[in-house]
């Protein structure tokens, strides 16, 4: 299989070792062996044959040869399972109480009518989930902004 530069692909693979019934019905980690081609980490519970995600990052096309070896799985215990799942309640939670909590937004200062401001203040509440609730600052994205002068 040939995946192109900064594609991803899904394929399917099969473990290179028969699994026990008990080794099938345990959750595991997929562990990618190289960076390239890239597996994309997650937990799997072993079949026959499995559907993974796999990335070339690279500037040139990366080729799947017939079983090359991509990953490892590591079998999780109970607390690691534990401590993921709480770890996704968290975040649900998280993110559930963040849409409820109204966007405190001082408008005092600003030339709108009333109308608008609550206008103003709906369309920021229906949109809250892209506005950050904290200033920040990043290094990740830089842009320049030119303004024209009136």
């Amino acid at each position: 299989m040939k995946i192109p530069p900064f594609h991803t692909a899904g394929i399917q693979v099969r473990p290179n070792k028969s699994l026990s019934d008990e080794e099938r019905s345990s959750t595991y980690e997929i562990i990618p062996i190289k960076r390239n081609p890239c597996v994309a980490n997650g937990l799997i519970n072993p079949q026959e044959w499995m559907n993974i995600q796999i990335a070339n990052l690279t500037i040139k096309p990366t080729l799947i040869h017939r079983g090359q070896k991509l990953a490892m799985l590591s079998r999780l215990n109970n607390a690691q399972i534990n401590a993921i799942c709480q770890a996704e309640k968290t975040k649900k939670g998280a993110m559930l109480s963040s849409s409820t909590t109204e966007i405190e937004t001082d408008l005092s200062e600003t030339n709108l009518t009333e109308k608008q401001k609550n206008n103003l203040k709906q369309l920021l509440q229906s949109f809250s989930d892209v506005f950050r609730k904290q200033n920040g600052r990043t290094n990740t994205l830089k842009h320049q902004i030119t303004l024209k002068s009136e």
